[in-house]
């Protein structure tokens, strides 16, 4: 749970040093449009790590998906949930 909790700090650091960015792009209707995390403010190799300790790990997280100023910057998922069939969610932030 303490490994759960440093991911979710780490995540909430990564967001909080993004404050400052800016985007021109609007929320999407149909297909989100993408872009490279550093073009939003983020950091793809900390993005990265944080993906890699989830999978190590085998934390409870079926998906991770940031989006940022309506732009989608990263779309992760983990076995056996790959994003491709729907399936029950007891809580999405």
């Amino acid at each position: 749970m303490t490994r759960l909790i440093a991911l979710v700090v780490a995540y909430i650091a990564l967001c909080w040093s993004c404050l400052g960015c800016q985007s021109s792009s609007d929320t999407p209707t149909d297909d989100w449009p993408v872009s490279p995390p550093e073009a939003q403010c983020f950091d793809s190799a900390a993005l990265a790590t944080v993906v890699e300790q989830v999978d190590a790990q085998n934390l409870p997280i079926d998906s991770l998906l940031v989006v940022r100023n309506g732009v989608l910057v990263l779309d992760a998922y983990f076995y056996p949930y790959l994003g491709n069939r729907p399936h029950d969610v007891a809580s999405v932030t």
